[in-house]
């Protein structure tokens, strides 16, 4: 008689190396989930809501440097009666560059000032 092969031995750690991790599945989760929060978060005012690095960098670039235009033109999305209105200042602000990753920023704090969800 032929004998039966015998199974390679299988030890412990590889039968759980296929498997995320508790911290692993935990933490892309919460990644996501604050992700989701911080982005989609109804807000009162703009001018509370704008990271300082974000602050910074509009108005570097957008505003070549000067804090008080930036300072009128958030205090106008501020006062903007509604969505469409507030989209039509930086429209009309920043007409033909609305890709540029500072309207961008404005255009996601007007979202979220704007649209509750």
């Amino acid at each position: 008689p032929v004998p039966e092969p015998v199974p390679e031995a299988e030890t412990i750690a590889e039968k759980f190396s296929s498997e995320s991790s508790i911290n692993e599945n935990l933490g892309g989760k919460r990644e996501k989930d604050l992700d989701t929060k911080i982005k989609g978060e109804p807000i009162d005012q703009i001018s509370r809501n704008i990271g300082i690095n974000d602050r910074f960098l509009i108005i570097r670039e957008l505003f070549e440097g000067n804090s008080d235009e930036f300072a009128k033109l958030i205090s106008g999305l501020d006062g903007a009666e509604n969505y469409q209105t507030a989209i039509e200042i930086l429209n009309n602000r920043f007409t033909g560059s609305m890709d540029h990753e500072g309207v961008e920023i404005l255009t996601g704090l007007v979202k979220r000032r704007f649209i509750q969800a």
